[in-house]
């Protein structure tokens, strides 16, 4: 396969043919100018000629460029490649210079070699006999990590991988092989069920391409200990990798083999959750009157520095099956590497000291086995560790800190010393960080007593970094509330330099880049109960520099008014959000999390120190158990092992809707079974073909959930009720392709416990000789089944129609629809508390609902701004500008009299003429401003007694009108440079940002 060509860094891409021609005409004029001079004629035609040439010349290139870059912005296909345009972050591949223990590299070769040898030093022999253990339990074959791959298996390992992903040495993507899936699938699975059978990884398959990058924030990059290795395996091998690493962790998870605080490469596990255990534990000690002090570790190059040996030990001492093993060792066996950085790439060398190769996705499972033995997983009131993949914390509970201090020296220090001598692995004893956490001041003495580990002196500090998160010794969480402010203003002054983007682009950045640094770890240091919070202030000046970077205001305009115009949640509604979707996570973990335990020792009557789970508790319990209490369902982490395939005969979602009615149409699929699953009224129902009940009242259930047990329904009437079809092949056809969706690739979903059933009902029908397919159907498409399982499913949502609630357990979309409503009820109710912005309540009495929120998805960036000064007020005329005295009068040009909205778009004789075709698009709501800008008045019609623009919450404004608006604004010329309008909020990011809106 050949890789395509990468474009010459240094082209023009805005490059026309009409500057190649006028790039001519003055290289023309300018060397005719400069023979005149050379030969002492001064010719005063001959010089102007030469200087309009460049005039055009010039003009012609930056406006070419300006146009160029507004089609790239308007392209959405090019968000994120602009995105890398703006952002500051140097290449992380130009490496001028290393020095390593005074030797000096400059050139590219010498480079390269210290990387290598700093990427893979000698590690010391581990202290510990690495002869076969001789266990037999481990050669288990019958067990499901042992069974011949699947197709299913090598699909889900090559479609779930980006196709964009950075190939290996060979140079071929993962899209290349999606693309050949249909005509290689069998080539491609037998090769890895031979590979898996012999226990051998291809030498090619163990050569990496080393890419150099930066870590971030390092003072100095001329040490190669500022740069991080990432293997770039060839993806044909990373699709087998990703099969071994999901059957091993299935495997220790299914057997409960790793350590409960070991939260990193864990499904369902996070860095919220082991910070939510930490945090909860220092409350616990402080509910008591104690000190906890805490020490975390940092193991020098985790992943290469991996004893092979050593790991291949641990791996049969977890009981791991012999096969897996034996494919895993070789994985870490005779690796060869090439250092890329820049445009130089070293020969393929061997690797003296392989280990594990970071960025591959066998990595991380691996290495949290090798690790295991590091870990207590032990938490109670006087002790207790965690970690996360290669990181490590570990803590004491006591009196005093001088107790606490000891403890550690004496207790947690030589076990961890001892760990790093058996294991052959080397802590980085200046990484190490130790601070006592208290609010007590009576227990802080200075000096600290200092730990020693490794021959160096640890001393406490103030504050320790933690799986990212900044704690400080009394968690006031000031300091990692202003880091993730200072993050996100940097990252939206970037934004800001983006001038041209179409706003419902800008708002999918602003979410995906500025919010979630924002919100990282919101569960741990935000206090849901509590109002008018540092974190709230501070991280709402981001988001109204946001907010106006989205829509192009005026900085004067209410911040309130910018989030409910662009569609934004405020600052503490999304903070509410992203805590409540973390409780309903919480809930439906396995009963082996470390979260039970803490949940089980919480009482409900405790009001002392508050921590963050406790608040949380408190404020969303009711939406988590519903009215009923009933217990959230369980989600676990591996709901079907892909290794047996899917027990349907078929999953069928045809694209084409016209054929997908032709099939369902089709005499050859009976017997057919059609159900349907509908939700309204507060309740929800589900027919199977004439078979139709219904559930009690729930508000919170949603269609989804019907569907999936109409489903149910359907296996369950072919499993008891109809053994006459047993040996036929059966349809069943449904109109909801998400449940189909889920039923194809079953994962960590709500509705995974009436998944399973399906899937094991399905299962053993398969294995009596009935073959079920599911076949999709348009729904309302006259298909004479599907119409009459909707009938029914639609009258079983009447009320009188009730039978018992055969759903034991609630979902985990039951309680986030319940939690979610309750706090958008909360967010309408703080909108209308505040006062802020009347101009644009008076003509929009619909907000904060999302109606003009998607008319600005429609618009581009300057008719967004022409909008949002609109519709707020705030804009370049007479009346807003002798507001804030940027005018010397409030009146119009015209002298009629003040200059206002109204005045500017209905009223001024001036623009009479600019005014017909608004006049004729607007009609007889001509002069209506809430109309013609997109606004829901809630006038009432004096003859009909009705609502003129009919009901609030069906509200949609008229496009053409608000366009209408748009053309005339331009029309008139009042505003000189909209570009220049809407860069006034952009253009003020940088010095906002200096100016330090985010409190230091």
């Amino acid at each position: 396969m050949i890789s395509p060509p990468k474009p010459f860094p240094y082209v023009k891409r805005w490059w026309t043919i009409e500057l190649s021609r006028l790039r001519k005409e003055y290289n023309y004029r300018h060397n005719q100018w400069t023979s005149a001079t050379r030969r002492g004629e001064y010719d005063s035609r001959i010089r102007d000629a030469a200087r309009v040439a460049k005039q055009q010349y010039i003009q012609a290139i930056e406006v070419q460029k300006k146009q160029y870059w507004q089609e790239f912005l308007n392209d959405t296909n090019n968000v994120w490649k602009a995105l890398l345009y703006v952002n500051k972050e140097e290449k992380a591949w130009n490496i001028l210079i290393l020095r390593r223990e005074g030797e000096v590299a400059e050139e590219d070769g010498d480079k390269a070699e210290m990387l290598m040898r700093t990427f893979f030093p000698p590690q010391p022999e581990p202290e510990v006999n690495l002869q076969d253990p001789g266990s037999e339990d481990n050669n288990n074959t019958s067990d499901m990590s042992c069974s011949p791959i699947s197709e299913e298996e090598v699909q889900e390992a090559i479609f779930s991988s980006n196709p964009r992903k950075a190939p290996g040495p060979d140079g071929i993507p993962f899209r290349a092989w999606q693309e050949l899936w249909p005509v290689a699938k069998e080539w491609i699975v037998a090769l890895y069920q031979k590979s898996f059978e012999l226990g051998h990884v291809p030498t090619t398959w163990r050569e990496a391409k080393i890419v150099v990058i930066r870590k971030p924030g390092k003072p100095d990059y001329t040490i190669p200990k500022a740069y991080r290795p990432i293997s770039l395996l060839q993806t044909i091998g990373k699709g087998l990798e990703k099969v071994i690493a999901r059957r091993i962790s299935e495997y220790l998870e299914r057997n409960n083999l790793l350590p409960r605080t070991q939260f990193g490469a864990r499904p369902r596990r996070s860095t919220e959750h082991a910070l939510m255990l930490l945090i909860e534990k220092i409350h616990d000690a402080w509910r008591t009157r104690k000190v906890l002090s805490l020490v975390t570790f940092d193991v020098q190059g985790a992943y290469n520095g991996v004893n092979k040996e050593v790991l291949k030990r641990r791996l049969e001492e977890h009981n791991v099956p012999r096969i897996l093993v034996k494919w895993v060792y070789s994985f870490c066996s005779n690796r060869r590497a090439c250092v890329a950085f820049e445009d130089y790439c070293s020969n393929m060398e061997d690797i003296l000291h392989p280990g594990l190769p970071q960025g591959s996705s066998l990595s991380p499972i691996a290495y949290i086995v090798y690790n295991a033995s590091l870990l207590n997983g032990m938490v109670n009131s006087t002790e207790g560790d965690m970690g996360f993949v290669d990181d490590y914390t570990a803590w004491v509970t006591g009196k005093s800190l001088e107790e606490n201090t000891q403890r550690i020296q004496d207790d947690i220090i030589p076990r961890v010393v001892q760990w790093q001598r058996q294991s052959g692995a080397t802590f980085e004893a200046d990484k190490t960080q130790f601070i006592h956490f208290t609010r007590n001041e009576e227990k802080v003495q200075r000096p600290y007593l200092p730990i020693r580990m490794n021959g160096v002196w640890v001393a406490p500090s103030e504050t320790v970094k933690i799986l990212g998160v900044l704690l400080d010794s009394k968690l006031r969480m000031r300091e990692q509330v202003q880091k993730a402010a200072r993050k996100g203003m940097t990252q939206c002054i970037a934004l800001g330099m983006l001038r041209g983007l179409r706003p419902s682009a800008m708002k999918q950045l602003y979410i995906s880049t500025v919010a979630s640094k924002l919100d990282y770890a919101a569960s741990v240091w935000y206090k849901v109960q509590e109002r008018g919070q540092f974190a709230e202030k501070t991280l709402e000046a981001v988001q109204r520099l946001g907010s106006r970077i989205i829509t192009g205001a005026y900085r004067t305009a209410a911040n309130v008014i910018l989030e409910a115009e662009c569609g934004l949640l405020p600052t503490a509604i999304r903070l509410r959000m992203k805590v409540l979707r973390y409780a309903v996570e919480l809930h439906t973990l396995p009963k082996e999390h470390p979260w039970w335990q803490l949940k089980n020792g919480i009482r409900p009557t405790t009001t002392k120190i508050m921590s963050p789970l406790r608040r949380m508790l408190k404020e969303f319990t009711t939406d988590i158990e519903g009215e009923t209490a009933k217990d959230l369902e369980v989600i676990h982490p591996f709901p079907v092992h892909l290794a047996i395939g899917s027990p349907f005969e078929a999953i069928i979602i045809t694209e084409d809707r016209n054929l997908a009615v032709m099939e369902a149409w089709d005499p050859s699929i009976a017997p057919a079974i059609y159900m349907d699953g509908s939700a309204r009224k507060g309740l929800t129902g589900h027919a199977v073909v004439a078979v139709y009940e219904t559930a009690a009242p729930r508000d919170d259930d949603n269609e989804y959930a019907a569907e999936l047990r109409a489903i149910r329904k359907a296996v369950r009437i072919l499993r008891s009720h109809a053994p006459q079809l047993r040996q036929k092949g059966i349809t069943i056809l449904t109109d909801c392709q998400s449940v189909m969706k889920s039923l194809r690739r079953p994962h960590q979903q709500s509705g995974q416990y009436i998944i399973q059933e399906i899937i094991q009902i399905t299962a053993g029908l398969r294995a009596e000789g009935t073959k079920i397919t599911l076949r999709w159907v348009p729904a309302h498409e006259g298909v004479h089944g599907n119409e009459l399982a909707h009938k029914y499913a639609q009258k079983s949502t009447t009320r009188g129609n009730e039978v018992g609630d055969e759903l034991t357990l609630r979902l985990k979309s039951q309680a986030l629809r319940a939690g979610q409503g309750r706090i958008l009820k909360l967010c309408e109710r703080l909108f209308k508390r505040t006062c802020s912005g009347m101009f644009t309540r008076t003509i929009d009495k619909a907000l904060p609902q999302q109606h003009i929120a998607k008319v600005y998805s429609t618009l581009n960036s300057q008719d967004a701004a022409i909008v949002i000064q609109l519709r707020t007020g705030h804009l370049a005329l007479n009346g807003p500008m002798a507001r804030i005295h940027r005018a010397e009068s409030a009146r119009c040009q015209c002298g009629v009299e003040e200059e206002t909205v109204r005045h500017f778009v209905f009223q001024c004789p001036q623009w009479t003429e600019q005014r017909q075709a608004l006049r004729e698009i607007l009609g007889e709501r001509m002069g209506d401003l809430s109309y013609a800008l997109g606004g829901w008045s809630g006038r009432i019609n004096r003859r009909t007694r009705k609502q003129i623009d009919g009901s609030k919450e069906k509200w949609k404004p008229n496009i053409n009108a608000i366009k209408a608006v748009i053309q005339f604004v331009k029309a008139t010329g009042r505003f000189q440079s909209q570009m220049a309008v809407r860069g006034e909020g952009e253009n003020e990011a940088s010095r906002e940002g200096a100016e330090a809106e985010v409190v230091e």
